[in-house]
């Protein structure tokens, strides 16, 4: 019962050590998203309105405050942060620029293909890279002792 207690205390004490590790790549996230958010405010703002055919409807256009907002989309910082988060997180992000695609035109697809790119490959590979490595030195530590201990044992 006492080896499961060290084990636990070692176990949180890492998770700790990997919360603190974390905080820095958090602000990073949080500043990576909020560019990406007042990007896509410049780009899309009002502009992700579609009628019933799904042509796009601007500003001053007749039909445009009866028009279909899809749910996503960057009209507000929190909306827009919002929607930074889901495409983030690969959930029906594809939608969303097929939509973008409509109101902005093919060059839109450059925002979505970047924001894709550099935070599900980049800062996700930063995160996880963060993780493993605090994972991975508290097994080279126990490797380490399990080895001295050997040594010991066996100088004896």
């Amino acid at each position: 019962l006492a080896r499961a207690w060290e084990a636990m205390a070692r176990l949180l004490k890492l998770i700790l050590q990997t919360c603190a590790d974390i905080t820095y790549f958090a602000l990073l996230l949080a500043l990576f998203m909020y560019i990406y958010s007042l990007l896509g405010m410049q780009f899309f703002a009002n502009r992700l309105r579609f009628d019933d055919f799904g042509y796009p409807k601007r500003p001053g256009d007749e039909g445009y405050d009866d028009a279909e907002v899809p749910r996503c989309h960057y009209d507000t910082l929190l909306w827009s942060f919002t929607t930074i988060f889901q495409i983030l997180s690969g959930e029906n992000w594809n939608a969303n620029m097929y939509d973008g695609w409509r109101a902005a035109g093919p060059i839109a697809v450059l925002y979505f293909v970047s924001l894709i790119t550099l935070g599900m490959f980049i800062v996700m590979n930063l995160f996880l890279a963060i993780l493993l490595s605090n994972f991975g030195d508290e097994d080279e530590e126990e490797e380490e002792e399990e080895e001295d201990t050997r040594y010991s044992s066996s100088r004896r």
